[in-house]
């Protein structure tokens, strides 16, 4: 039996509803712009067409989709890669991040309260 070792509980996201832009804290960067898998009170999985290193640390901008609420939203936070995966030689890379901080104290709530509705799937 695997024990879940996950502090937060993750939730799944409506595929391709849930964009998300990424931008590496680092002056020479552009947005990247993806979509979100999952994501829990402590961070996030997302798609992008560029890799990032383990420990980089971003910038995220995820938009919640309505069912967070009456309308979508957005979510500002600052975060740190934990892993990168990369199975194509030409494409997408599923990358997770854990959210090392968000830009505001509401920010930080209506993702939760959101996450508490479970409005959405539990991942594995």
């Amino acid at each position: 039996m695997q024990t879940n070792r996950r502090e937060f509980e993750r939730f799944q996201t409506p595929p391709g509803y849930t964009p998300v832009s990424i931008r590496a804290l680092d002056p020479q960067t552009t947005d990247l712009d993806g979509h979100v898998y999952d994501v829990s009170e402590g961070g996030i999985q997302f798609e992008i067409d560029q890799m990032l290193e383990v420990g980089t640390p971003i910038v995220i901008e995820l938009k919640l989709p309505a069912a967070f609420g009456p309308e979508s939203e957005t979510v500002r936070a600052t975060g740190a890669v934990i892993w990168s995966d990369n199975d194509e030689i030409d494409g997408p890379v599923r990358i997770a991040a854990r959210f090392t901080g968000f830009a505001r104290l509401d920010d930080r709530q209506r993702l939760i309260e959101g996450l508490v509705r479970r409005r959405f799937t539990r991942a594995a």
